[in-house]
Parts: structure tokens; sequence; C-alpha cells
């Protein structure tokens, strides 16, 4: 199978280029409302290929997703840190009007959410692959095995 291998930012403390692989999925709710996603952070060398070594860690991120949180439909996750962050203080507002304005942002922004998981279901396109995947798994007898 091929590796998923997506370059990221350099490190931000050592300046390393650096790419994450995609391990995987450690763990996928019945409901089909949460997931966990396993990544591997690689160092990689100055001509972008991965650099295999005992001595630098391969560091393991868990990235969990769940329908509890919700998301804008670009992806980002509804939160007063990240609006915040999407939208400084403005050279005239007081500490209190940003924090009212705010707040007005995350519930406006609210209103036209989708659920984490479902978002990233539908960009990924795994229910398809999923119900696929049942679907055979249940024509050969695998669910009747102990």
């Amino acid at each position: 199978m091929e590796t998923i291998k997506i370059v990221i930012k350099d490190h931000p403390l050592m300046g390393n280029k650096r790419a994450v692989e995609f391990e995987g999925v450690e763990y996928l709710s019945y409901a089909l409302s949460e997931a966990q996603l396993v990544w591997y952070e690689r160092f990689l060398d100055n001509d972008g290929n991965l650099i295999d070594s005992k001595i630098i860690s391969v560091r393991r991120i868990v990235s969990h997703i769940s329908n509890a949180n919700k998301v804008t439909p670009d992806g980002i996750m509804i939160s007063t840190e990240n609006v915040a962050f999407l939208n400084p203080m403005l050279d005239n507002e007081s500490e209190e009007e940003y924090k009212d304005r705010i707040q007005e942002l995350v519930t406006e922004q609210e209103l036209t959410s989708i659920p984490e998981f479902d978002f990233w279901m539908e960009k990924v396109g795994w229910r398809p692959l999923v119900i696929e995947a049942a679907t055979l798994l249940e024509y050969f007898g695998r669910f009747d095995k102990p």
C-alpha cells in the first residue's frame, strides 16, 4: 500500500524540514461519529526525502475527530480560541467589546457549523468505503465467524 506523506511547515523551534505520514485509523466508532487518526512526524533532508535514522526519533501523533466538535464549512474547528486567533482585537476596541465580538462570531459560525467527523468523512470519502467494506465482509460471511 502506498504511504501517504504530506510535507508540513518546518519545525517551529529547530527549523528542520518535516512531513507527516498517515499510519491509519486506530479507532472508529460503531456509530461512525468519531475516530482517531494516527500520523508519524518525520524529518526530511534538504532534497525532501525522509530521513531514516536510529538517532532521530519519529513522533506518533493521534488526531481525534468527533461529531461532538463543530467545524466551519472550511473545516476549521469552531472555538473561542480559534475565532479569536483569526480575528485579532481592533485598535479602537475595548477588551469587553472584543470579547463580545468574538462571542458573536462564535455564535454566528455555530449556525452554519458541520459536525467534525461528518465533515472529514465527506472530504475523504470514507463513508462509502466503510459501507462497501461492510457489504463485502457480510457477503463472505465474515461477521458470522467468532
